[in-house]
């Protein structure tokens, strides 16, 4: 699922992810997808693990594949302009992301999945 390329205050943005680790993921990780302002502020977010919490990626052998919908809603006081969706994992112990081995930037600590544009509510 791609995010729509405009929206609104107060809309929820839908999240569609799939994991395919390479490795296994030791317990205690969690994933983050947030909306980033343009200025690389955090304005919402939306973590866990996939299946709402009830498929831990420990859980996920190297090589499978897992769904992971969410959604992220946007404040309704968001200034119109664009913004980044990014995803990535952390240990919640200690809140520390997991480096990215793919992408434009690997070693990066997250994926941008998209830009969005915020436009004014009707």
């Amino acid at each position: 699922l791609v995010p729509p390329q405009r929206a609104q205050p107060g809309e929820a943005i839908p999240i569609a992810l799939e994991w395919t680790p390479d490795e296994a993921i030791p317990q205690g990780y969690a994933a983050f997808v947030q909306l980033l302002s343009s200025t690389g502020e955090l304005v919402a977010q939306a973590d866990g693990e996939p299946g709402n919490g009830m498929v831990p990626f420990a859980t996920i052998a190297p090589g499978q594949s897992q769904s992971d919908c969410r959604s992220i809603l946007i404040p309704a006081d968001a200034a119109p302009g664009t913004y980044r969706i990014i995803a990535g994992l952390y240990q919640r112990d200690n809140g520390r992301r997991l480096a990215v081995e793919t992408g434009a930037s690997p070693g990066a600590d997250h994926l941008t999945l998209a830009e969005i544009e915020i436009v004014p509510s009707e």
